[in-house]
């Protein structure tokens, strides 16, 4: 998949959150993996990210989930990507969707970050649209995208990154990894920012209350924690995502294999119908079989030679909610991982 546009420090925005999801032949569900596309430094810098199988968990048809479902593998007979809820022009292109035997892991890009300033509103962009996601009931891109910026940090160069932050994004990580519920995942990660933000000066320590990474133990963590573009088990070898020929057939064939969809508009504020919904291989009776296959690797970049699938879409966002503070109290749930904490809401952490 490509992303086209660069982290820019003037106009920092939040890693972009997307579904794949799969139907079968054995129900009316289909069922969704979350993943966010990594920050690059550079236009053209190619990325992949990998899902497990078991990920694919979310199971919803028109808008309705179910608890009791799972996708059965073997009768895979088409595939979504949807962009939900995230307001802003993007351009998305797929390079390619391919099943593995093993798991596999993805350095994160690195990119320069120079300034606090750069910190804090890299992390408030993130809690926004993760949080967003979160409260309409997108648990699994909310924890996506923040998953993806802590990782960008740990990875992260320039002036204003340093052992404490890395160690600080890692032991929050190395937490969410332990757990299973969706909602501590999220939590835990967003703890993690707040303990970030806290620990820069942004936030008041004193104000915020929920786990904080231990910045006591910042030597110990620094090294424990590999920045990658998607969650796979410990242990996982990390993959080189580019190779000289790739790259060298990529350049060659870019003017002739590139078919972008230009100036597609997409509101996709009212409700699941207004997803966007491309299938892949519709007819395909190509199902996965579970024993053999434990994933998928999505390939994303910006210099694309054949393209799986290409999306360029400007989504809209109506209602909105805006996060002017950031710092929260401990809540009851369903909790919302966004707003203001003003006194009056019991629902913030």
């Amino acid at each position: 998949m490509e992303a086209t546009d660069k982290y820019n420090p003037q106009d920092i925005e939040a890693p972009l959150g997307l579904h794949l999801q799969f139907h079968d032949q054995s129900s009316s569900y289909a069922y969704a993996s979350a993943f966010a596309i990594p920050l690059v430094s550079n236009a053209g810098e190619v990325t992949s990210v990998y899902l497990p199988l078991d990920s694919f968990d979310r199971g919803s048809r028109i808008g309705y989930q179910c608890r009791n479902c799972a996708l059965d593998t073997t009768s895979i007979d088409e595939m979504d990507i949807y962009v939900l809820f995230q307001s802003g022009p993007f351009n998305v292109r797929v390079k390619s969707i391919t099943a593995v035997d093993n798991d596999q892991s993805y350095a994160s890009p690195v990119i320069s970050i120079d300034s606090d300033s750069e910190i804090k509103d890299l992390i408030q962009s993130t809690i926004k649209s993760g949080g967003s996601l979160y409260d309409k009931g997108y648990p699994e891109l909310c924890i996506a995208i923040y998953r993806s910026t802590l990782n960008s940090l740990i990875a992260a160069s320039g002036d204003s990154s340093s052992d404490t932050m890395r160690a600080m994004a890692c032991e929050g990580i190395n937490r969410a990894n332990t757990q299973d519920s969706k909602v501590d995942i999220a939590w835990s990660l967003r703890w993690t920012m707040d303990g970030i933000l806290e620990n820069f000066g942004f936030l008041n320590a004193d104000y915020g209350s929920g786990w904080r990474p231990n910045t006591d133990t910042t030597e110990n963590m620094t090294q424990q924690c590999n920045a990658v573009t998607s969650f796979a088990p410990e242990g996982t070898l990390i993959m080189d995502t580019t190779t000289e020929d790739e790259t060298d057939m990529e350049k060659n064939n870019e003017q002739k294999d590139r078919a972008p969809v230009e100036n597609n508009n997409v509101d996709n504020s009212a409700d699941e119908n207004n997803k966007v919904k491309s299938g892949l291989n519709n007819n395909a009776k190509s199902g996965l079989n579970n024993k053999a296959k434990v994933g998928l690797i999505v390939g994303l970049t910006s210099m694309v030679a054949a393209c799986v699938l290409v999306i360029a879409l400007v989504m809209r966002r109506r209602n909105s909610k805006s996060v002017s503070d950031l710092d929260s109290t401990t809540g009851t749930e369903p909790p919302s991982i966004i707003g203001i904490d003003d006194g009056s809401r019991t629902d913030v952490v």
